[in-house]
């Protein structure tokens, strides 16, 4: 589990605000000095093979690290994300998300993408940020699709309130 200062500062420890690297899929939300939004992110590592490249996309700060048995019988103990262990945690900057090409010299080759959690793009986290744009970045520079990977636009939500004809009197009358 990947712990971040930051998160510790609002009492939310598994709260992780990443670090973008260098990758065309990171290039636009750089450019633009967007971030994104973890929540119980685990460390992961990509090893490079004869014909494989692995590129670091997402990474946890230097004030952060990677705790490593940090459930108690399936059960995360906040007070115990608190303190950096010494020879058993791992300092940051961890990694947390990586892409990978097979073949790469060659326009057939293979490519993916990992992220060591999943819910930055459930429904609940995918508004969040930049985790929307993250995600379809991934997925287009997967498809070869390299001039889909941008910044999308942000559509403003105005809800909508519907009143009965009693409560619209009743607004009304406060307001007016």
């Amino acid at each position: 589990l990947t712990v971040d200062n930051r998160g510790l500062q609002i009492g939310q420890p598994g709260v992780v605000a990443p670090e973008l690297a260098d990758h065309a899929i990171t290039k636009p939300l750089k450019e633009k000095k967007l971030t994104n939004l973890m929540y119980l992110a685990r460390t992961i590592s990509a090893e490079e093979k004869t014909g494989t490249r692995a590129s670091v996309l997402v990474t946890s700060d230097d004030r952060s690290w990677g705790k490593r048995n940090a459930a108690n019988n399936g059960q995360i103990q906040v007070a115990d994300l608190k303190n950096f262990r010494e020879g058993v945690d791992v300092r940051g900057p961890v990694t947390l998300g990586v892409a990978v090409e097979r073949n790469y010299a060659v326009a057939s080759g293979s490519k993916a993408v990992f992220f060591s959690v999943s819910d930055f793009f459930s429904n609940s986290l995918i508004k969040q940020l930049a985790n929307r744009d993250l995600i379809i970045n991934s997925i287009n520079w997967a498809a070869g699709q390299t001039e889909m990977v941008s910044v999308r636009p942000r559509i403003l939500e105005i809800p909508q309130i519907d009143f009965k004809p009693e409560s619209s009197n009743i607004v009304f009358t406060v307001c007016v």
